[in-house]
């Protein structure tokens, strides 16, 4: 660490901390410095400690490779790693600086806690932009969120943390990410495709992002909102919410494509890219692959009609004040 002076924490990490460092030259950059063993020294190691030693080793190889593959072919919307070394027991990963902090921080600061649905597909597109290139690099990210999505001077999303990411071929298991933006089959356990789950917690960025809040707690059918989703889309909890406002139906369309709970009938990011692009055309496309949006609508009343027909609450709405 000779090369940099510590100023300050960042954030914690998994195995030690992301520190604000200054440069020889002057300029800032975040290091992320993580203890290789928290059991001492290896000398001195029974079996047990020398697994865990093993583990954390490798743990934290596999992330330093993601960093060192996406060093080789940057992208614009992804953290670059700039240096990685080992000095007495601690790894570290030398990362470019984003001084304007989390985007979860930054919605949490906008009036409503909110973002508009301009301001929200502004970042959207940018995220969905990082993750496209870290699949064609060959990994799945696995713990996609607003924390771990950066603002730099500009205001530009950069994509962090890939201790979690695996490569996006292999067929993964393990129970991983934050629970509002897990994808079901991941909390369900037993076999996923990492690149599937991607896609839900990107939906979940989105939705979370133009409403202020999440979506489901936990995404399992012992939370009562994932079973609404599961069974009826997202359409019918924007309703249930009284949020239509805020949400375009291009938009609902492509939340529902991106939130079907079946990973195989769930758009592909290739999908999500190809609707956000089709969405600067003049006509907004139908969305990815088939949508059951309920019924076919009925067709309008005339004027006089609707004023003696009485208003009734939405379907959608009524379930809900029933079960909640």
């Amino acid at each position: 660490m000779k090369n940099y002076n510590v100023e300050g924490v960042i954030a914690r990490a998994l195995y030690g901390q992301v520190l604000l460092c200054r440069t020889e030259t002057g300029s800032h950059t975040a290091v992320k410095r993580m203890s290789l063993s928290s059991t001492g020294t290896r000398p001195s190691m029974d079996d047990e400690a020398e697994d865990e030693y093993a583990l954390v080793r490798a743990e934290i190889e596999a992330e330093k490779n993601v960093n060192l593959a996406l060093k080789r072919l940057r992208h614009r919307n992804i953290v670059a790693m700039e240096d990685a070394f080992e000095v007495d027991g601690f790894q570290h990963f030398v990362f470019e600086y984003c001084p304007n902090g989390e985007l979860f921080d930054a919605l949490k600061h906008t009036k409503n806690s909110r973002f508009s649905e301009v301001r929200a597909l502004h970042y959207f597109r940018q995220i969905v932009s990082g993750v496209l290139h870290l699949h064609k690099v060959g990994y799945a990210h696995r713990d996609l969120s607003l924390e771990n999505v950066l603002l730099d001077k500009d205001n530009v999303c950069k994509i962090c943390d890939f201790g979690l990411a695996v490569p996006i071929a292999n067929v993964a298991s393990e129970y991983v990410g934050k629970l509002n933006y897990m994808a079901p089959e991941v909390h369900a356990g037993g076999p996923y495709d990492p690149a599937q789950v991607d896609v839900w917690s990107l939906g979940m960025m989105l939705f979370i992002m133009i409403s202020g809040v999440p979506l489901v707690d936990i995404p399992s059918r012992l939370d009562r909102r994932f079973e609404i989703l599961h069974d009826h889309g997202v359409e019918a909890i924007v309703q249930m919410w009284e949020m239509e406002h805020l949400f375009s139906s291009s938009i609902l369309d492509l939340l529902q494509c991106m939130l079907l709970v079946n990973p195989t009938k769930r758009a592909t990011l290739a999908q999500v890219r190809a609707y956000l692009d089709a969405m600067d055309g003049p006509i907004v496309p139908p969305p990815p692959p088939p949508s059951h949006r309920g019924k076919p609508k009925k067709a309008k009343k005339s004027k006089e009609a609707k004023k003696k027909e009485p208003k009734e609450p939405g379907r959608w709405r009524t379930m809900f004040h029933r079960w909640f």
